[in-house]
């Protein structure tokens, strides 16, 4: 499959009052050092959480239960839209950035209280979560 690349979609895992974020590693391809969610491009007539479904699966070796929530999408460098999903769960979900396929793009983890956000995180991206605290 080729790739669409004006169309880039992430997950927000969150449970209950917290968010897994991930902080993008050297060899990332872009914020490197910003925490993040699990993203990427989306494939050539794949349909946008389907896309966001596998690159979280890709990055984290979490694998979805059920179809996710969009928050929102919002334009971000190079004229690309980002389209921001939600995965909710009920118990922290451990990602296994070193056995992915693409786990190398990020080298920390962890689940944060959405009212404790780290830095340096994407302005953008943290709307994105407050919306979702409502959701």
């Amino acid at each position: 499959m080729t790739s669409s690349p004006n169309k880039v979609a992430g997950v927000l895992v969150k449970c209950r009052d917290k968010v897994l974020l991930l902080k993008r590693s050297i060899n990332g391809a872009e914020l490197q050092g910003y925490w993040s969610v699990p993203c990427g491009t989306v494939e050539k007539g794949e349909n946008m959480w389907a896309g966001a479904a596998r690159e979280l699966y890709e990055e984290t070796f979490i694998t979805t239960k059920y179809e996710l929530q969009y928050i929102n999408h919002f334009k971000i460098k190079n004229n690309r839209q980002f389209y921001c999903y939600l995965y909710s769960v009920s118990k922290e979900v451990k990602p296994d950035i070193i056995s992915a396929p693409d786990g190398y793009e990020h080298n920390e983890w962890g689940y944060f209280p959405i009212s404790s956000l780290p830095e340096p995180i994407d302005p953008k991206l943290k709307k994105a979560i407050f919306i979702a605290e409502k959701m």
